[in-house]
């Protein structure tokens, strides 16, 4: 026992659990938070190692580690020079995750090294396991979380990671990695091998609960690749009977967990797969938006961070048409090679590359070293990463620290395994360990420091800010020293919500400052452009109001709440040119697919006595269909609503108890709507698409 808690791995497996173990929005996002418990966890060993008396590095094997540590980093520094910054808004945050992640797993590449104590193979070796035990009770106590922390387990839930994504590449990595060694610990007859099942049990039940397909998907091939392997290595004849007959248990447990989870899910599993294909547009938005960035820039790339910036700038204006209604949550690429050739270019995504090829070469030689009591850890290891890679080509996750967290965990103890017997350190004088330790330790506070200058200023709005939010008494005093805060560091992610705090009270001016100051930031910022004009529409200040929504329209052509928005600042404004405008796209929204021309005119029309049909009349040739609006529709349309609806409206009072009444009152709008077309020449399906036009038109302003 008193080895184990003399093993330094321990603890870094307790910093783990307790990085992982709670999630807290005191930083809006759960990343920042773990970024910021990361950023602790390190101080910690940072101290450790400085009051330290056994554990040495040689300078050649301090900057061989650190060396190899950060290639994907400094393939993605040269496009940063070259254009100074210019797309990279998340720089701080991306850059401080990869030193803090970096310097994780050179700590655990550091911490079993003793270099006054022979045979010290054995103590890594239990380091390594103590380690992998911290991981699975991690592992075991989210799946806790997951099913009874949080009531309502049928959703897609994401335990103590604050999103289903970050939580199912965890899952990924974990699932492969622990089944791999539960069939090792079967062959050896290890004790262990039962908490390792235990602990794949556990994540592949927490995998179904978040229904993430790519990670379901990845894991699988990855358990399924490591299998063959295994069995490859270790035929079905030379495994002893009993251990055929654990195996045999494990497998079934495995597919009872399958049919337990996937029949209590089954609603959700089977609309998620069947929307698979539906849903594969809104990756290749994400796709094609960074492959136009890459040919601005294919040899190096934007530099880190810059993925963010670029969507915005490359984003197709026509996507609403193409199936992608809501694509706000799509703005990074969905796909870590395309990503990193973003950021790095081709020369990044080589180096990229060859950071991975090395990692998996250092397990292959490990894999195959004969009596190596790492031969089965290795395949883990693999499978783990090969998991990682599958998951990585399909989802964002894979930038977030809850992700980078136990993958570096893994590369550290991937080099770790495979070092040599560092016999220079024994022959080294007493004068230079010392320097060595000096050094050693000048580079890791050095690099801690720089991570901490890199996080304060996007850590501190973002607190400020959810400080404020979650008061139970809100105060305007203290809204304004947070406005003075974020003003003062300027957060993209804290000034837009921050405006949105503003809407909501009604300081129409302080939000329209705070989205200004993230346009800043991000000039085609969609969101922030939408909730500009919005504020400015607040302010009776109809000029500018139109000025940002049609940026907004610029960045999308067909958005639908733009488009209602515009709509609504056409009427409210009498703006008829907008207005008009606006109703041609609703045309073209709905004629997409159809080889036809859309005309839209204004005229004045004949008066009936239903207001409706002198607003709007219709004819079609063989290739053009022409829409003619009363110019003086907007008056005509305003007293329509109040003289056939206003009364009725405040009569019915809107409530949930009168539902058959506006049911009965929409069918009666309905009716009159469609008699807008009759003798037009227009086939009934053409009807029908200017039919909705109109009919959404009108909802917009008697039902909302």
């Amino acid at each position: 026992m008193k080895s184990i808690f003399n093993n330094n791995l321990l603890y870094l497996g307790i910093l783990f659990f307790l990085i992982n173990a709670y999630v807290s929005f005191i930083f809006y996002h759960a990343n920042s938070y773990k970024l910021v418990t990361l950023l602790i966890a390190n101080f910690c060993l940072l101290f450790f190692i400085f009051i330290s008396k056994k554990q040495i590095f040689s300078l050649k094997t301090l900057a061989k580690t650190l060396g190899i540590l950060f290639l994907p980093t400094l393939g993605v520094l040269p496009g940063l020079l070259i254009y100074r910054g210019t797309y990279n808004t998340y720089l701080p945050i991306e850059l401080a995750t990869n030193l803090l992640v970096i310097l994780w797993a050179y700590y655990i590449y550091y911490s079993p090294i003793d270099s006054n104590v022979e045979g010290h193979g054995d103590k890594e070796e239990k380091g390594v396991t103590i380690l992998l035990i911290a991981m699975g009770i991690t592992t075991i106590y989210t799946f806790i979380c997951q099913y009874f922390h949080i009531p309502e387990i049928s959703s897609r839930l994401s335990s103590t990671f604050g999103n289903k994504n970050y939580f199912a590449c965890f899952l990924s990595i974990m699932i492969p990695l622990y089944f791999t060694l539960s069939l090792n610990g079967f062959l050896t007859k290890k004790k262990i091998a039962y908490f390792y099942l235990l602990v794949f049990l556990a994540a592949i039940s927490a995998m179904f609960t978040t229904a993430c397909r790519t990670g379901i998907v990845a894991s699988t091939i990855a358990v399924m690749v490591a299998c063959f392997i295994f069995f490859l290595k270790n035929p079905i004849k030379k495994i002893e009977k009993t251990q055929k007959k654990i195996l045999l248990v494990s497998i079934l447990l495995i597919a009872i967990v399958f049919i337990m989870i996937g029949h209590k899910n089954n609603f959700l599993f089977a609309k998620r797969f069947t929307e698979l294909f539906r849903d594969t547009a809104t990756r290749t938005v994400a796709f094609n938006t960074a492959i136009k960035s890459i040919k601005e820039a294919p040899l190096l790339g934007y530099g880190i961070g810059s993925s963010y910036d670029l969507y915005f700038k490359h984003y197709d204006k026509e996507i609403t048409l193409k199936g992608v209604p809501e694509e706000t949550s799509y703005n990074h690429v969905h796909n870590e090679l395309v990503e990193y050739m973003q950021e790095g270019g081709v020369v990044g995504l080589i180096i990229f590359i060859s950071f991975w090829v090395y990692i998996f070469y250092l397990l292959h030689i490990n894999f195959h070293k004969k009596n190596s009591k790492n031969q089965i850890l290795s395949l883990a290891l693999a499978a783990a990463f090969f998991s990682y890679h599958l998951h990585s080509l399909f989802d964002v996750a894979p930038r977030m620290v809850v992700v980078k967290l136990p993958l570096y965990t893994l590369i550290g103890i991937t080099l770790l395994i495979s070092r040599d017997k560092m016999k220079e350190n024994r022959e080294c004088e007493e004068s230079n360990l010392i320097i060595n330790k000096g050094i050693s330790l000048f580079i890791t506070t050095f690099i801690t420091i720089c991570s901490v200058v890199l996080i304060l200023p996007w850590m501190i709005p973002l607190y400020t800010l959810c400080d404020y939010m979650i008061t139970q008494e809100k105060d305007i005093l203290i809204l304004k020293k947070v406005e003075n805060t974020l003003y003062k560091y300027p957060n993209v992610y804290a000034l837009y919500e921050l405006g949105v705090v503003q809407l909501k009270l009604g300081r129409f001016k302080e939000a329209t400052k705070s989205f200004e100051a993230s346009l800043n930031i991000i000039p085609k910022y969609k969101d922030a452009l939408y909730l500009e004009a919005l504020s400015y529409y607040y302010q009776q200040d109809f000029v500018k109001a139109k000025e940002f929504a049609l940026k907004y329209q610029q960045q999308d052509l067909y958005e639908q709440k733009n488009l209602n928005f515009l709509i609504k600042l056409a009427v409210t404004s009498n703006d008829f040119d907008l207005f008009f405008e606006v109703i041609k796209i609703f045309c073209n929204m709905y004629l997409v697919n159809e080889k036809i021309n859309i005309n839209v005119k204004t005229d004045d029309l004949t008066p009936t006595s239903n207001a409706l049909k002198a607003m709007i009349y219709v004819y079609k040739t063989n290739d053009s269909v022409t829409i003619i609006w009363d110019k003086k529709f907007l008056f005509n349309f305003l007293n329509f609503i109040r003289d056939e609806f206003e009364i009725k409206k405040v009569q019915l009072s809107w409530d949930k108890s009168t539902k058959e009444a506006q049911k009965r009152l929409r069918e009666s709008l309905e009716k009159q709507i469609k008699e807008l077309f009759p003798d037009t020449g227009l086939l009934q399906r053409e009807k029908d698409i200017l039919y909705g036009i109109v009919r959404h038109i009108i909802y917009l302003y008697v039902w909302k």
